[in-house]
């Protein structure tokens, strides 16, 4: 959803500088160039969260016992469940990545346009 929003609030900056007049109508272009990579990594991403999530959502015998295992159980998968889905809390250096790309391609395609 974040990715969508994104998506919109980019294109609508795009179109009201070329309809006033301070772009060149390839401004327009920077649109894919500079979404598809985010795209994409928000895609992968989800991918790899869904991989690495299957495992630690198997849920065990004696998960719901009101028993001192019980509680051992549910430590144990809360732990899994957190280390599956870290890396959607951690994005790390490609998100910084791919934002740097994005700007820089944003400044060149303005530059062209005017």
């Amino acid at each position: 959803m974040n990715a969508g929003i994104g998506d919109a609030t980019h294109l609508a900056w795009l179109l009201a500088a070329v309809y006033h007049g301070w772009a060149g109508g390839n401004l327009l272009h920077a649109y894919e160039v500079e979404r598809r990579p985010i795209g994409d990594l928000v895609s992968n991403s989800a991918v790899q969260i869904m991989r690495n999530r299957g495992p630690a959502m198997q849920v065990p015998e004696g998960l719901e016992d009101a028993s001192t295992k019980g509680e051992a159980i549910r430590k144990e998968v809360g732990e899994r469940i957190v280390a599956a889905d870290a890396s959607q809390f951690n994005s790390g250096s490609s998100t910084a990545s791919a934002c740097n790309s994005v700007t820089t391609t944003a400044a060149q395609l303005m530059s062209s346009s005017r």
